[in-house]
Parts: structure tokens; C-alpha cells; sequence
């Protein structure tokens, strides 16, 4: 696949309503690329790495700021990655580190969101509220939802927030998935619920798999969730609590909030009870199963037995996976956010996972690392600045 390089871009386009992003310079195709790959997580981190011989053509063009097209997956087409770091190596030899451009929505503060989205209720007027609080209409940015349910709103508390952080503070909110896409020079921010399918690839025990290890940790679990609010002694009563049940009942244990820094006033029960009942619905309350299997490619084939293999390389589920193989295509490939099985009933272990995050070689074509495991369950602390 092949890698270009931009000067720079210009999202705002000519300023017109929904415009499409402009480029500041003519493409310049990288053809000596060393290395080229794309991280990206669910509802998190998406990123590119490059490296590159001096010497080369136009390598004195690889500069903070540049723009990076590059494919992020198979047969899929180029996406922006803006260049935040160029390093350079007495190798001779140049690395940089790019974000994807939805990463510039880090840079569009929201001032007073929690009266903005105050009142705002379901999913399409909270993404129209954000759309119009980033003033995104006269930018190539564009938000959709892609199928969430439009049953709640949500609450910000911060004073200020950026739109990137606002987006996964929705996506938690709603248990969403996002989805980006880079067409006609726009990109669309989508709110997918699911975003990936539900695949047939099986990674099985006495087929394919050469090394496992399954554990379930329940130390992270409670059966009640309470939100607080703490004041001076003076104050009466000098706190407050409301708490809502998570439905777990391995045990009773009760997990205390303090949110007293987030109220200048003393907030009501009612208050403390929607909150405690909105951080509820964001998180797991079941025991999950970490598990590390590592298996060897097969063919989609039947003759060993099992039908549509993953077909990705040297895997590590709940971890890492490293391999170096094609991807199978058809139903065996696994993709961002799909779920596939992990069939070791033998040992006692038979399990479901959601891919959680890949590494494409954008050279090759082909996944080099697939990650198959719990999901993160807060997407805001993944919130990174070219990490």
C-alpha cells in the first residue's frame, strides 16, 4: 500500500457550512518507507508511526504539522495522521508520530458545557448540541449516530471540555462505539452501537492454539455504588449519599464516590442518585475473563476440522498478538471492535471477546497485532495527546 505526505491541511476549508478539508500542498508519495503503522483501539487511541531514510525523496518534508495519508486497515482507503513528533537518528534515519486528524478536536474548547448540555435529553440533541457548542458545521468534521438508542442525555460538570474529550464522555454515557471516517475530504465522527460484528472466526484449542492462559478476577467488583458529597462539620447535615445497586451479588461491597470538588453548592439526593445511577450503566458489573491465548494461522479451511479460522497471525487474546501471516478473507478475518470465540471447552475455557485494538502494517497490508480482550470501560482517561 502506498504512503503520502501533505505540508499541512486546512480543516475550516473555505469557510462555508460542512466544508471539505483543503490541502496546502500536492501530495508527496513516500517510496523508500521503512516502516508504517496504524494503532488504533477501540474508542481510543488512534495513531500512525513512520520511518523513513534521510536522503530519500522529499524526506526534508517530514516536519511537525505534515500530514500523513495512509491506510488504517485492509482494503481501505488513505486517512489523514497529522505529525506531532520527527525524531532523527545518527542511522540516518527519520522517525515520526502522527494522530489521526480527528485528534484536532482536542484543540475545540467547549466553554460552560454543564449548562449547555443541561436539559438536553437523547442521543441526536446531545450530538446536536455538541455539533453546535464546537461550532463543527464550518469545519470538514462532521458527528452522526449510527444507531445508539435516544433514550438519555447526559451530564458535564467540567467548566470547560474539549469536543474530543466530550466525544468519549458521550460514548461512555450511551456505551457507544465510535467510528471514523475519511471521505470526499471530510471526516464523520459515528456513534455505532455495535460497531463491529459478530464473526464465525474460531480460535480453537487442539487446532490452532499453542499457548493459553485464562483467569477471572472479581476484585473490582461491587454491589453498590454510592455517590458523596462532603462539607464542613458545620453544614447540616454535613453530607450527602445516594447510591443505586449494580445487580452484582457475588457479595455485598459498597464503592464510594467523593464528588464534592465537582459542586460549589451542596447538591441534592436526587442529584447524587442520577449520577450514581448514570456510572452504573457505564461499567461492567460482571466478573471478565482475561485470557492470553497465542495461536499459529491456518487457512480457512475444513480440513482441520474447524471452519473459518482467524486467520490474523500469532495471537494474543485479552493481550497482544503478533503474527505474520494474511489476514483470511471472509467471515474467518477479524476486524476492530468484531467479537470472535475462543474454543478451549477441553480445558474448561470457552469464550466470546470484542477485538479491542489492532496495529496495521500499511506495507504489508496486513495486520501485524490484534488484541482480543476486555474492554476498556472509561474512554476518557484514554484521552492522549500524541502518547
Amino acid at each position: 500500500m502506498r504512503v503520502y505526505l501533505y505540508d499541512g491541511i486546512n480543516t475550516q476549508g473555505n469557510g462555508g457550512l460542512n466544508p471539505a478539508a483543503t490541502f496546502t500542498s500536492d501530495p508527496y508519495e513516500l517510496y523508500d518507507v521503512l516502516e508504517c503503522v496504524v494503532t488504533e483501539e477501540r474508542n481510543g487511541q488512534f495513531t500512525l508511526a513512520l520511518k523513513y531514510p534521510v536522503g530519500s525523496a522529499y524526506w526534508d518534508k517530514i516536519q511537525p504539522d505534515a500530514i500523513i495519508m495512509a491506510s488504517p486497515r485492509p482494503k481501505a482507503g488513505e486517512e489523514p495522521f497529522r505529525i506531532f513528533e520527527v525524531q532523527h537518528t545518527v542511522e540516518g534515519v527519520i522517525t515520526a508520530k502522527a494522530n489521526h486528524l480527528v485528534y484536532d478536536l482536542d484543540g475545540i474548547i467547549i466553554g460552560s458545557p454543564a449548562s449547555a448540555f443541561s436539559g438536553v435529553t437523547g442521543i441526536n440533541n446531545v450530538l446536536s448540541t455538541l455539533t453546535t457548542q464546537g461550532n463543527l458545521s464550518s469545519t470538514c468534521f462532521e458527528i452522526k449516530n449510527g444507531g445508539v438508542a435516544s433514550l438519555i442525555g447526559i451530564d458535564i460538570t467540567d467548566k470547560f471540555v474539549s469536543v474530543w474529550k466530550a466525544l468519549g464522555l458521550i460514548a461512555d454515557r450511551y456505551k457507544a462505539e465510535l467510528k471514523y471516517t475519511w471521505a470526499s475530504n471530510r471526516c464523520t465522527i459515528t456513534f455505532c452501537k455495535p460497531r463491529g460484528k459478530t464473526s464465525s472466526a474460531v480460535i480453537s484449542y487442539g487446532v490452532n492454539i499453542v499457548n493459553l492462559d485464562h483467569k477471572i478476577d472479581n476484585t473490582q467488583m461491587y454491589s453498590r455504588v454510592v455517590m458523596a458529597w462532603f462539607d464542613e462539620p458545620s453544614a447540616s447535615p454535613p453530607y450527602v449519599q445516594s447510591g443505586v445497586n449494580t445487580g452484582y451479588t457475588g457479595r455485598n461491597r459498597t464503592l464510594w464516590i467523593d464528588v464534592t470538588s465537582d459542586y460549589q453548592t451542596k447538591p441534592t439526593t436526587s442529584t447524587l442518585g442520577a449520577r450514581a445511577a448514570v456510572y452504573v450503566a457505564s461499567h461492567d458489573w460482571n466478573p471478565v475473563p482475561q485470557l492470553t491465548a497465542t495461536y499459529v494461522p491456518l487457512p480457512d479451511t475444513t480440513d482441520y476440522g474447524v471452519t473459518n479460522l482467524a486467520y490474523i497471525g500469532t495471537a494474543v487474546v485479552g493481550l497482544n498478538v503478533v503474527g505474520d501471516e494474511e489476514s483470511v478473507i471472509g467471515a474467518g478475518s477479524l476486524d476492530l471492535c468484531d467479537t470472535a470465540t475462543v474454543d478451549a471447552s477441553l480445558i474448561g475455557v470457552s469464550v466470546t471477546a470484542k477485538c479491542v485494538k489492532v496495529v496495521f502494517n500499511v506495507l504489508s497490508g496486513r495486520y501485524d497485532l490484534v488484541t482480543i480482550g476486555a474492554i476498556p470501560e472509561n474512554i476518557v482517561d484514554i484521552i492522549i495527546r500524541g502518547s
